[in-house]
């Protein structure tokens, strides 16, 4: 018997959905998910619905040099989030320190607290989990080492059977 989740994937990346696995391996949009089944669907965020539910919803690195309504896709993501289930995001919260300066003026990093600003969700319908910026190693072009900040954002859908939990900062 199969393990795991259901899951499906979305992305408007076309880098990403060339690394996807191939439509033939998939099984069709309209077949109900199997357990450990996953599901990639190439979408246009602006105008993507549906009427499935999710435990878990993830935005990992959801930037974009082009127009988007970021926090409206965000948002109509978290609609999806059934009760008890989680948001998590997961940032970019500085351009690298060896990006061109013009890159430092066309984007608008958000630091946790104003990513949660900006969803504008009714925090008496979500627990914030963890807002906080995580340190990560990488290297930079040149083969240096460097540390950058990473913004991280888990939110919990209230549930009427949970109790109300307050934020643990870390």
């Amino acid at each position: 018997m199969p393990s795991g989740w259901p899951s499906t994937g979305g992305t408007r990346s076309a880098s990403t959905s060339r690394r996807l696995p191939s439509p033939g391996r998939l099984p069709p949009p309209t077949a109900p998910p199997s357990p450990g089944a996953a599901r990639f669907e190439a979408v246009d965020l602006e105008h993507w619905s549906t009427d499935d539910e999710y435990d878990l919803v993830t935005a990992s690195f959801f930037h974009s040099p082009v127009a988007l309504t970021r926090a409206s896709i965000l948002r109509t993501a978290a609609s999806r989030v059934v009760p008890g289930g989680h948001l998590l995001i997961v940032t970019h919260a500085a351009v690298p320190p060896w990006a061109p300066p013009e890159m430092h003026a066309d984007h608008n990093l958000l630091t946790p607290d104003e990513e949660i600003a900006q969803l504008d969700l009714d925090l008496n319908l979500w627990d914030v989990r963890i807002k906080e910026l995580r340190p990560r190693e990488t290297v930079d072009p040149e083969g240096r080492a460097a540390i950058i900040d990473d913004g991280v954002v888990l939110l919990q859908r209230r549930s009427p059977l949970l109790p109300r939990r307050r934020l643990q900062e870390r």
